[in-house]
Formats: structure tokens, sequence, C-alpha cells
């Protein structure tokens, strides 16, 4: 388990967060657009996970575009991702952490 601070160690410019809630909106109606499109395709369990743990071809596919669109908006500020990335490290003052959310029970 990894605690972030809820307090950076000094303010966040404005327009950062204005930036960063825009393309966080963008995101969500595009996790929506292909939710609805794809929801309950290519369910199975991850390889070598629990038979419990549950990814669909949906929240990889979701992972990937909301990586790529990140990456490319804030290319100083990393993106860690619930299926591919294990660790979250402590030295970056900002970060993404990325959990699409597609339906799946686990």
């Amino acid at each position: 388990m990894t605690v972030l601070s809820s307090r950076p160690a000094h303010p966040v410019e404005p327009g950062l967060v204005s930036i960063a809630l825009e393309v966080a909106g963008r995101l969500a109606n595009d996790a929506s657009d292909v939710i609805m499109a794809t929801a309950g395709r290519g369910v199975r369990p991850d390889s070598g996970e629990s038979p419990f743990d549950w990814v669909t071809d949906t929240d990889r596919t979701l992972e990937r575009h909301t990586r790529r669109v990140l990456t490319a908006e804030f290319p100083t500020i990393p993106v860690f991702c619930e299926n591919s990335d294990p660790d979250v490290p402590g030295d970056s003052e900002f970060r993404w952490v990325v959990d699409p959310v597609d339906g799946t029970a686990n």
C-alpha cells in the first residue's frame, strides 16, 4: 500500500489544476464511450494472477488510451496504471495514478 501526501510541498499552479481537470473530464467521457461499446468483451483472469482477478480488454484499452493522452498532455508527470505498473515511486512531485473502471468485480 502506498500512502500519498494530499498536500504538495508548495501551492499547485491554478493553471495546471485547470488543465488537469479538463483532461480528466475528457478521459472520463472517452471511458464512457469505450465501456458502452465494448463492455464484457474479452473477460478473463489476468495471466499469473489469482483466478478471481479479472481484467477485461476494455480495461486494457482504456489504460493504454489514458496513458497515451496523459503522457502527451503532461510529459513531465509520470503515469502509473493498475494493470501495468507495480509501484508508484515517491520521488515525483506529481503523478497520475490510473485505474480504469469497466465493471470488473474485483
